[in-house]
């Protein structure tokens, strides 16, 4: 739920709400450059190829901090 806060007013999310761990979003640019440039930050995420989309995988393991970081990521990609 935290991260789908944090990125609802940056990206797509098309991960329907609910408890899903996984979060699926369509980045406004190319999403192999952005998972690069996360990848260069320290943010672990994945593209879906074919599908112009990125995945985050968070759980009990994902701290507040992490998900800053995805965000902040994305502001600055």
């Amino acid at each position: 739920a935290r991260c789908r806060e944090l990125l609802a007013p940056l990206v797509e999310i098309v991960t329907p709400a609910g408890h899903s761990n996984l979060v699926s979003f369509r980045p406004p640019g190319n999403p192999t450059e952005l998972v690069a440039e996360l990848d260069a930050q320290g943010v672990v995420v994945r593209e879906l190829p074919g599908r112009n989309l990125v995945r985050a995988s968070c759980g009990w393991w994902t701290s507040d901090e992490d998900l800053r970081r995805l965000a902040d990521g994305l502001l600055a990609g």
